[in-house]
């Protein structure tokens, strides 16, 4: 069993002022060596094991550590399982809103911006689980807070918590505005019962089905738990596609658009559609739980199912972006399925999946909600003036990681390259390390399962609320999810791997990292900014009503 308590705290009984520089240095070599052991095995669990780092929270709250309590999940997920999973979280509510986006940035552009987000999704999604072996940290939280401190933990938990939430809101709104066509559709006979029409109304389904589905799916602990449901809303999503590739062509020529422009190249709109693309392939805020659900969670094992993940994915996205545009243009709206006709056989099939594929999805939102509302638990339970005493990430990453950093970024996640590195570099000098022994790490707080409750419970009502207070949530999703899905997917991952890179930060090597930083900030001004101006200026009602 290796251990990593050294490295983050200070073991019990023992002065950390009083030992030697040789002791302290023999220490931290072994416990590095240890830690590298572990980087480089496609066997044994990772640093992400919460059980294996109950000193901490000794070191914290001794008294309140509970081992039954505290001990996390088992991980259950195989890789066709988290497969499934990552993939649920890509191709969710934003696909539908792909051909829309194609009418904003331009048929070529838009092809081009999909493949480019699709390859930098990708990366990115190595590139966070790279940065967590590095630091040793286990949630996207515990990670940004490591490399920048308490403002650091601040931003993650913000853009995290309004992507995640605002989600759990919209997919509520969507499964008020698809199931209720759908079960009149189906039986006709509802409107001659005002009891059945009151059950089949938007307000009361939605909160039957958030109650007696989305909720209890959200009490899970262990994502891995919910692979079969998301097996069941892929097939969904292949039958929406399928009903959108087999219909649009049948549309009746009024409900096509304008085939002048049709091929247009792009168009002033493009950042607006990179704000809804964006939306779409946003998984970074639950890739860590995913990650972790693995029976094995090895970065080439992970590798594996980010890579399937990306290729169906995209492969989805481009096919329904372009059937959908194609055929209706400028006349594409916000949801595909609303250009068709509320008696098409197909398209309320595939509406009922959509409706299927959102209740299945909440759950994972609701996931890292609570994960974000977790780590505060974990803020305020640290001591304060230690809590975010943050060591320097580029002399840690030296020490911890062993690896030359200025090598092809796209390619970190190979273990190879970790150990061949740390061979090169046995018996190197070491600077002091006792910033590892003032550091706390932000630990997990001992599960709590009254917590645990109360906060998935407050979630739940409070989105419920929000969805049946609005039946469009269009523009808070453009503006919300270009703020926080710019940070999420593009801003802080490699804002993050800069921090922990070792050697100098301007070299070639790390180009790639900087062009998306800067990107990631130019969407994320430009794109709020442009949908706000937009709506003030918009004669366009329908945006607005149910």
């Amino acid at each position: 069993m290796v251990s990593k308590q050294t490295v983050f705290a200070v073991p019990d009984g023992q002065d950390t002022a009083s030992r030697t520089s040789a002791t302290r240095y023999t220490e931290l070599r072994d416990s590095i060596s240890d830690l590298n052991s572990v980087l480089v095995s496609d066997t044994e669990p990772d640093i992400h094991d919460r059980s294996r780092r109950g000193s901490v929270m000794t070191a914290i709250h001794p008294e309140e550590v509970d081992p039954a309590e505290t001990k996390p999940p088992e991980a259950s997920a195989s890789v066709l399982g988290s497969f499934f999973n990552m993939t649920n979280a890509i191709v969710g509510a934003g696909m539908i809103g792909l051909p829309f986006a194609f009418s904003e940035a331009g048929f070529f552009t838009g092809i081009l911006l999909l493949l480019s987000l699709g390859y930098i999704t990708d990366w990115t999604l190595r590139l966070l689980a790279y940065s967590t072996k590095l630091s040793g940290r286990n949630t996207y939280q515990e990670l940004v807070c490591f490399c920048f401190g308490r403002l650091g933990f601040h931003l993650i938990s913000f853009s995290q918590f309004v992507f995640a939430f605002g989600g759990m809101c919209a997919f509520n709104v969507i499964i008020g505005d698809t199931i209720p066509h759908v079960l009149r559709a189906i039986f006709p006979t509802i409107y001659n019962s005002p009891v059945l029409l009151f059950l089949t109304s938007r307000q009361v389904l939605i909160t039957l089905i958030t109650l007696c589905i989305s909720y209890p799916l959200s009490l899970y602990r262990d994502m891995g738990k919910l692979a079969k449901t998301s097996a069941l809303a892929l097939v969904a999503m292949v039958i929406i596609v399928t009903a959108v590739i087999v219909e649009a062509p049948k549309a009746p020529p009024e409900a096509r658009g304008s085939q002048e422009g049709k091929w247009s190249f792009i168009r002033p709109d493009v950042f607006q559609a990179i704000a809804v693309m964006g939306f779409a392939f946003v998984c970074h805020h639950n890739s860590f739980m995913i990650y972790s659900s693995l029976r094995t969670p090895t970065l080439n094992r992970y590798a594996r199912v980010i890579h399937l993940s990306a290729i169906i994915s995209v492969s989805v996205c481009v096919i329904m972006a372009s059937v959908g545009y194609l055929n209706f243009t400028d006349k594409t709206k916000s949801n595909i399925l609303n250009n068709f006709s509320d008696t098409n056989v197909f398209i309320n099939v595939a509406r009922f999946c959509f409706g299927f594929n959102m209740i299945t999805t909440y759950p994972m939102e609701a996931f890292v909600a609570r994960e974000v509302i977790e780590g505060y638990v974990s803020y305020f339970r640290s001591t304060p003036a230690s809590a975010f005493k943050r060591p320097n990430p580029q002399q840690y990453a030296r020490l911890a990681d062993g690896v030359e950093l200025d090598s092809d970024p796209v390619e970190l996640h190979s273990s190879e390259t970790l150990a061949a590195s740390n061979s090169s570099r046995e018996g190197a000098d070491m600077p002091s390390f006792q910033f590892m022994h003032d550091e706390i790490d932000l630990a997990p707080a001992p599960f709590s399962r009254v917590r645990h409750v109360a906060v998935t419970t407050a979630m739940m009502l409070a989105s419920l609320l929000i969805s049946l207070l609005t039946c469009d949530l269009g523009i808070v999703i453009e503006i919300t999810g270009g703020i926080s899905a710019t940070a999420l997917a593009f801003i802080l991952p490699s804002a993050c791997y800069l921090r922990l890179a070792s050697g100098s930060k301007w070299t070639l090597a790390k180009l790639p990292l900087w062009a998306l930083l800067v990107f990631g900030l130019v969407v994320l001004l430009l794109s709020p900014a442009m949908a706000v101006y937009r709506l003030i200026h918009s004669d366009n009602s329908e945006r607005h009503t149910c």
